[in-house]
């Protein structure tokens, strides 16, 4: 898993109000690559609120 905290994925981001883009992911016996999902929304770098949704 990456090392980078909430501050660092926010930085860049010109407001904070609710999220602009949401992702949304539906899975079912992925939790081998359910890591490398979420590693690689994260590494993302926007200037705008984004959220992320796993069911």
């Amino acid at each position: 898993m990456i090392e980078k905290t909430e501050h660092d994925i926010m930085k860049n981001w010109k407001y904070r109000d609710k999220p602009l883009v949401g992702c949304l992911t539906t899975t079912y016996n992925q939790e081998k690559y359910i890591a490398q999902y979420l590693d690689s929304m994260l590494m993302e770098e926007t200037d705008f609120p984004f959220g992320i949704y796993c069911t």
